[in-house]
């Protein structure tokens, strides 16, 4: 079998799309409890009989929780970029049949390694140890398809892709599968 390989050349787009992703996957939970409050403190502020000043404020809380909700995440993007010193890095994949390597400098990967993965239509990420993601660009695998590539990590991981939570996809089942070891992204 011949190595698929891929290419992964950062963005602050993408890193910011890798953080909201993770965020998402690792603790949408917060997110939601980050929406029940807001909705209450609006609800608070419309129907209370409280005075104006105090209703203002409840509503304007829960308008600025609403509108915020990927704020942790990208937040946690300006610092992975201010950490790397705005140099982002380029990674160029080569998937083995054990195990992969992400630049030719580096220790190879046990596919083992993996707790999670993911996709959405441009991208694959595969979680490691809740620690960090490597991130792949669809449009660049070679040596194989997409799908060839989805097929082996799947198999050598036990692992199955999933889409990254939203609230679009979103059931209590995500909420009982989180994961409070969560440490933040690292590329």
């Amino acid at each position: 079998m011949t190595n698929i390989t891929a290419k992964m050349a950062h963005s602050k787009e993408s890193v910011e799309l890798m953080c909201i992703t993770q965020y998402n996957t690792f603790e949408f939970g917060k997110k939601i409890a980050l929406l029940v409050i807001s909705a209450a403190l609006i609800v608070f502020g419309v129907v209370a009989q409280v005075s104006t000043s105090i209703s203002l404020v409840c509503i304007m809380i829960g308008c600025f929780m609403l509108t915020g909700r990927n704020t942790v995440a990208k937040s946690r993007a300006d610092a992975v970029i201010k950490q790397l010193g705005g140099q982002l890095p380029v990674f160029n994949y080569s998937f083995g049949p054990t195990k992969f390597s992400f630049n030719p400098d580096t220790e190879p990967v046990s596919y083992t390694s993996f707790s999670r993965l993911a996709e959405d239509s441009d991208y694959l990420y595969m979680f490691l140890q809740n620690r960090a993601a490597f991130m792949v660009q669809k449009n660049t695998v070679s040596g194989g398809s997409v799908n060839d590539l989805k097929e082996l990590i799947a198999r050598k991981t036990n692992l199955t892709w999933k889409q990254p939570v939203t609230f679009l996809n979103f059931s209590l089942k995500n909420l009982s599968n989180r994961d409070d070891s969560f440490q933040g992204p690292r590329l």
